[in-house]
């Protein structure tokens, strides 16, 4: 069987016979909290098509003698590629009512939290789904997708807005929604047609109810308007030829271009005044770039109401936070931009909260808290809209060297939880470790190299490596002392340890160095061949300059 489109490298993985179809439930309720995709290969049951589709679990159901798994398909590996985009219900392989009997399933635990917030619901579970749109319209739209038949019993699907959700007498659930032009429906025009469930089939309801619905659907999929944007992306930010130009035709930034595919990390170095922060406000939308563009998961910037709920931005700036509030008030009143009901902010808060560290002060003042209890607070009300992206300006400033690892830890945790990408600006070029791309800034040049911390490490002499030599103590101005080793490109001072970057195999350039510096009376403490490279010793070489303290 081919494999699945975006697998994460790292899945749990498991194998179920048609035959052992509530095993396959049992494992999914284990892992509800969790994004689970399967693989399906069965029986379209309507037409006795065989199939292997593969797609996103929306959720199952186990409703008297009833079993079913909703899957909402994204690939097709045989059969009909109309059915991408829909929702499929899976039964057992002995099924009579699902529309795929399934022959082996392969269920994916993708180990990171479901963030979807679309929701399915079959025909019967109507007056189910108008009760949950009815709490969602009172604070943001809600698209919907409806499979089922008109009144004259044509197979349909329509797509539109939800306009209105009630219920009706003896609690028939009704939904009235405005298609869209594309919709199948309706090729030009918008409409709005009711729509009823199956519990709203029966002649007797039909006379009993004043409306008699346009449709009767099968099948709901229902996407509030604060979950659209998450579309899947290639790069999750584009960067092209940004350059910011003030009034007296200097270039802050020059050039900038640089890709971030989605759900990596992406650390920006540099000194002050190297652009950095010009490149973060011209990629949010702050400063307009003289020349160039970005798009942001899909958008350009410059559409500002449509990119703005696909990041989030953690300024340097804590002041921007309501101090007399608490960590979750501050996450309620800056949740609501977003068109989150209240009861879902308070929901999704506590538990940034609690993954964060500071679920305990929750309820204390943010002016309370600590520098990096506050940091974390922040990262905490600039996630809670579950952006694609999450933009952090010197999130460590201030924060000692342990806090400033403890931060990125939960940096990490956030990455692989909720697989957001992230592009984190650091004065501290050693912090660039944890990213998977670095972008390099200098003062007058911008954007001075960008690639992995692999890669940009074996761009130097040595393709990573350098000698390394422990004197007994610091000899300052030792880099003149031996140019005149041969085969010498760098020296690199850092206290007692120096490292001589070259292209001469690495033992013979130990060798030389040692006879040097035993010629100038210099005593050794230790000698390591090949020695890695880091992230600190790459900045000083390329720009000549020390940041971190």
């Amino acid at each position: 069987m081919e494999q699945l489109a975006d697998i994460p490298v790292f899945v749990e993985k498991n194998y179920f016979a048609g035959s052992r179809f509530d095993d396959a439930l049992d494992w999914i309720e284990e892992r509800i909290d969790r994004e689970i995709h399967s693989q399906i290969t069965g029986r379209l049951r309507h037409t006795d098509e065989e199939i292997a589709v593969e797609g996103r679990v929306l959720n199952v159901m186990r409703k008297g003698r009833r079993r079913r798994i909703a899957l909402l398909v994204n690939l097709v590996l045989n059969g009909s590629e109309q059915l991408v985009g829909t929702v499929l219900t899976i039964g057992s392989d002995k099924t009579e009512r699902e529309e795929v009997a399934a022959k082996q399933l392969v269920m994916m635990n993708w180990l990171r939290r479901n963030i979807h917030d679309d929701f399915y619901y079959d025909g019967e579970e109507i007056d189910h789904a108008v009760k949950r749109v009815q709490e969602l319209l009172a604070y943001t739209e809600v698209d919907a997708i409806i499979w089922g038949v008109n009144k004259d019993g044509q197979e349909m699907n329509i797509e539109g807005t939800v306009t209105n959700a009630r219920m009706e007498r003896l609690r028939v659930g009704l939904l009235e929604l405005r298609t869209t032009p594309t919709s199948r429906v309706s090729e030009s025009t918008a409409q709005v047609l009711t729509i009823g469930g199956q519990e709203s089939a029966p002649e007797i309801m039909r006379e009993i109810m004043s409306i008699v619905p346009d449709v009767l659907a099968h099948k709901m999929l229902f996407i509030p308007a604060y979950a659209r944007t998450r579309g899947k992306v290639e790069n999750v930010i584009v960067a092209e030829d940004l350059t910011v130009t003030v009034d007296n035709n200097f270039d802050i930034i020059r050039d900038v271009s640089f890709r971030l595919p989605s759900g990596k990390i992406m650390g920006i170095i540099g000194e002050s005044g190297s652009g950095k922060s010009t490149t973060i406000r011209a990629l949010i939308g702050d400063i307009i770039p003289t020349r160039g563009q970005v798009v942001i998961g899909g958008v350009k910037s410059t559409q500002r109401k449509q990119v703005k709920p696909i990041f989030g931005f953690v300024p340097q700036d804590l002041g921007y936070m309501y101090q007399n509030f608490t960590p979750l008030e501050n996450i309620i009143e800056f949740g609501k931009q977003y068109g989150i009901p209240e009861q879902e902010l308070v929901r999704r808060g506590k538990v940034l909260l609690r993954e964060m560290g500071i679920f305990e002060k929750g309820n204390q003042s943010v002016r309370t808290l600590s520098g990096g209890e506050k940091r974390r607070a922040s990262i905490s009300i600039s996630m809670v809209h579950r952006p694609q992206l999450l933009i952090l300006d010197e999130p460590t400033s201030g924060l000692d060297p342990d806090m400033r690892s403890e931060l990125w830890d939960y940096l990490d945790y956030l990455n692989q939880e909720y697989g957001t990408s992230m592009i984190v600006v650091t004065h501290y070029p050693g912090e660039a470790e944890y990213c998977d791309t670095v972008g390099v800034f200098m003062r007058e040049r911008s954007l001075v190299a960008y690639g992995s911390p692999a890669e940009l490490k074996a761009s130097l002499p040595g393709k990573g490596y350098a000698v390394g030599i422990i004197l007994q103590q610091p000899r300052p101005g030792i880099a003149t002392q031996l140019q005149d080793v041969k085969g010498i490109i760098h020296v690199l001072e850092r206290g007692e340890l120096i490292k001589v970057f070259s292209e001469v195999p690495l033992i013979e350039m130990a060798e030389r160095v040692v006879r040097a510096l035993q010629a100038k009376g210099i005593q050794i403490k230790s000698v390591k061949p090949k020695m890695g490279v880091d992230m600190t010793d790459y900045f000083i070489l390329i720009t000549g300059r020390q940041l971190e303290v």
